[in-house]
């Protein structure tokens, strides 16, 4: 966790940050996009945990007290209050388990948005350094920004690909 948050602290760094409207604009449709699929991606997961939450209601089985999910617990579950307190730990459970799994999805979805506003970062600059005469110390800022922003991201690719062949 720890390592997390010096991340988004580092990526919220003024360096990290678009510096003008066109930059922004690059930006726009990848965040526009993960937006739409962070948002489909909550709705269809509470709209899951609704319809396994509540299906023993809807067909009468909550009468021959089924629980949500089929499952062995020490005690018998068809008698109350255990039945009831066994449906309500099984919808927390699941409610936690889906907001848990949808929200690390989301931050990895936004973190490959951002890998790739980066990337869109990094084109720009080149453009820019094919603008700036060359051997001046504004053609070797742009250089090494291009270079670092080039390392930051084949770094994941880098480690990504380390965890694929292990």
């Amino acid at each position: 966790m720890e390592i997390l948050k010096k991340l988004m602290v580092t990526l919220n760094s003024d360096s990290f940050q678009p510096k003008n409207v066109r930059q922004i604009s690059l930006f726009q449709p990848s965040l526009k996009f993960w937006k739409t699929v962070s948002i489909l991606c909550w709705t269809m997961a509470y709209g899951s945990m609704f319809f396994w939450s509540t299906y023993p209601i809807f067909d009468n089985s909550v009468k021959k007290c089924r629980l949500p999910f089929l499952a062995w617990y020490p005690y018998n579950t068809k008698i109350s209050p255990y039945y009831e307190i066994t449906y309500v730990y099984q919808v927390f459970a699941i409610i936690f388990l889906a907001t848990t799994a949808v929200s690390v999805d989301n931050l990895i979805a936004a973190l490959n948005v951002y890998i790739g506003a980066q990337y869109y970062l990094t084109m720009y600059y080149t453009y820019m350094t094919s603008l700036v005469v060359p051997l001046t110390s504004e053609f070797f800022s742009f250089l090494s920004f291009i270079m670092a922003i080039i390392v930051e991201i084949f770094m994941y690719c880098w480690f990504g690909n380390e965890v694929k062949l292990k």
